[in-house]
């Protein structure tokens, strides 16, 4: 474990503005959001655990009901991100051969 915070510790002051340029080309707010989104999406799933004492065989049912929680969570959202992008018409193919950056071409929507 120390090593692993040694090492978070001397990256920390190698953050700098500068490096995140092509990642985030508007500043670190949209990251933000994303990240904010993110995680918001994926809240609710521990709720599975509360009705915990009512289950049979608790100890196998709960990690199969979290675990197919997310898989369906993650799924639903892939396809809907997929339908979004379908009708905007960005080809994520060509946005890896294009030097505009996948963030650009989607705030153009």
């Amino acid at each position: 474990m120390i090593p692993l915070i040694l090492f978070s510790i001397v990256g920390l002051m190698y953050i700098r503005s500068p490096n995140f340029t092509p990642f985030m080309p508007f500043g670190f707010a949209g990251v933000t959001l994303a990240v904010t989104l993110f995680f918001w999406s994926f809240t609710g799933f521990e709720t599975v655990v509360v009705p915990s004492q009512e289950v049979r065989k608790p100890s196998r049912t709960i990690p199969w009901a979290m675990i197919l929680t997310m898989a369906i969570t993650m799924v639903a959202y892939v396809v809907c991100l997929q339908k979004v992008l379908d009708k905007s018409g960005i080809e994520i193919r060509e946005s890896f051969r294009s030097q505009i950056p996948f963030s650009v071409r989607l705030s153009n929507l």
